[in-house]
C-alpha cells in the first residue's frame, strides 16, 4: 500500500503542529510564578548577569501583602507579562523577620511592608519602589518603566 502526501496533508499537518506548539507554550506563559527566596547574593549574581529582578516584600501573617500580590501578580496576564521581561523574581519574606530581609528594607528606605522592587542591571543600588496599593496596571508601568532606564537612573517612588 502506497501514501501519498498532498499538499492539503501537509498543510494540515503544519497547522496542528503549529497550534500544539503555541498551545505548550502559552500554557508555561501562563503558570503561576517560581519565586526564589531573597538573598542579597541571589540577587546581585542576577544583577550581574545582566538581568533585571522583581522582589516582593510580604509576609504571610499580613492580609494586605495577599491582597496586594493577588490584585498585581496573580493573573495569567501578569505571568505573560513578568515572563516577557524576563525578570528574575524573588520573595523577601518578613514572615519570620529575617534579618536580610529588613536589612533590604532599610536600605531602601522602607518601613514597611508590602512593597515591590525592581532592578535593572546598570543601576544596581536604585531599584524602582512600588507601595501602598499595587494594581496589575501599575506593576506592569514600573515594569516597562525599568525595561527603559538606560540613561540615568529614576530615583523615584512609584
Amino acid at each position: 500500500m502506497r501514501v501519498q502526501f498532498g499538499i492539503r496533508s501537509l498543510f494540515v499537518v503544519f497547522v496542528v503542529v503549529a497550534l500544539g506548539t503555541w498551545l505548550i507554550v502559552d500554557s508555561f506563559r501562563n503558570r503561576p510564578l517560581q519565586w526564589e527566596p531573597y538573598s542579597s547574593a541571589t540577587l546581585q549574581l542576577a544583577l550581574q548577569r545582566n538581568q533585571s529582578v522583581l522582589i516582593t516584600l510580604s509576609a504571610d501573617w499580613d492580609p494586605i501583602c495577599a491582597y496586594h500580590e493577588t490584585t498585581a501578580i496573580n493573573s495569567d496576564d501578569s505571568y505573560r507579562f513578568i515572563r516577557d521581561h524576563g525578570l528574575v523574581t524573588l520573595r523577601a519574606d518578613m514572615t519570620n523577620s529575617d534579618p536580610a530581609v529588613v536589612q533590604l528594607l532599610r536600605d531602601n528606605g522602607l518601613v514597611s511592608i508590602p512593597a515591590f522592587l525592581l532592578y535593572h542591571p546598570a543601576f544596581p543600588h536604585d531599584p524602582l519602589i512600588l507601595k501602598n496599593a499595587v494594581s496589575k496596571e501599575r506593576l506592569q508601568a514600573a515594569i516597562r518603566l525599568n525595561a527603559k532606564r538606560a540613561i540615568a537612573p529614576i530615583g523615584q517612588t512609584l
